[in-house]
């Protein structure tokens, strides 16, 4: 095995996980990249949408009511197919990705069609459960942040515990909830330094990047991001799941990797 599996501190398993998504940056972000295709076609037509309703609002006082009408109707329609296609890609890419650095991390195969073969049977529950999960964290944020931070991190492992537990969709969720008890706060406050990181990086592609004011280059440089940065909290998340393991049930890397059933990788 080439990771022994411990209990490993908070900036461990930043440090780690990140190390493990850039000793693997070839391979996670074409998964991330394949799997985002879909949802181009929808970016586009929001880009589009957004560019004109933002020179809308600038001259809104000088714009008819049917004129303001005609531009918010493509917009809103435009942004809820654009999120639709986001969160059913975002379920696809959580399938492969944890599947994938789990396989790395455990030092199992890695093989496209050993990988396929596990994950497929998941993706229809995955994408019920980004769906479910949106719909449940977007109604507990628009009502009162706080709890919406609080099943973020509740339910952060759910797609995890789905895919290598072979859990059901609310299995999943119970599952979740179990590991990240007693440890919310922490676990949100890694997401939030994750994402102040993905930020920052998304920040100066934007810049190195050139883009313009053209709907079609802001799709491109919209879509490289998502599938640059999409696997790094993934990568964080998946060694955050194996270290609540460790620390709550005693598992060692060989249990887990007899559990997964994953193949050894073939030795030429």
């Amino acid at each position: 095995m080439n990771n022994e599996l411990k209990p490993m501190s908070f900036g461990q398993i930043i440090g780690s996980g990140i190390n493990l998504y850039l000793k693997n940056f070839v391979q996670l972000v074409l998964i991330s990249g394949v799997c985002t295709l879909i949802t181009i076609p929808s970016l586009y037509n929001y880009t589009i949408a957004t560019v004109a309703y933002t020179n809308a609002l600038k001259i809104g006082m000088t714009t008819s009511a049917n004129s303001m009408f005609a531009i918010m109707g493509p917009y809103f329609s435009s942004t809820g197919i654009y999120t639709l296609f986001t969160i059913i890609a975002s379920g696809i890419i959580v399938g492969f990705i944890v599947e994938f650095t789990s396989r790395k991390y455990l030092d199992k195969d890695t093989s496209f069609g050993s990988i396929f073969k596990n994950v497929l049977p998941g993706i229809l529950p995955l994408i019920g459960l980004s769906l479910l999960l949106s719909l449940i964290i977007g109604i507990g944020c628009i009502f009162l942040l706080f709890p919406g931070i609080i099943l973020m991190a509740m339910f952060a492992l759910a797609p995890i515990c789905l895919i290598l537990e072979k859990k059901g969709v609310f299995e999943a969720m119970g599952r979740s909830k179990e590991l990240t008890t007693g440890n919310k706060g922490r676990l949100f406050l890694m997401l939030v330094i994750v994402g102040i990181f993905t930020f920052i990086i998304s920040a100066i592609l934007s810049r190195i990047i050139p883009h313009g004011s053209s709907p079609i280059a802001t799709t491109i440089l919209s879509y490289l991001t998502a599938a640059i940065l999409t696997p790094v909290q993934l990568c964080i998340l998946v060694l955050y799941y194996f270290d609540q393991r460790v620390k709550k049930e005693g598992f060692d890397i060989q249990h887990l990797a007899e559990q997964y059933s994953f193949e050894s990788p073939t030795k030429s």
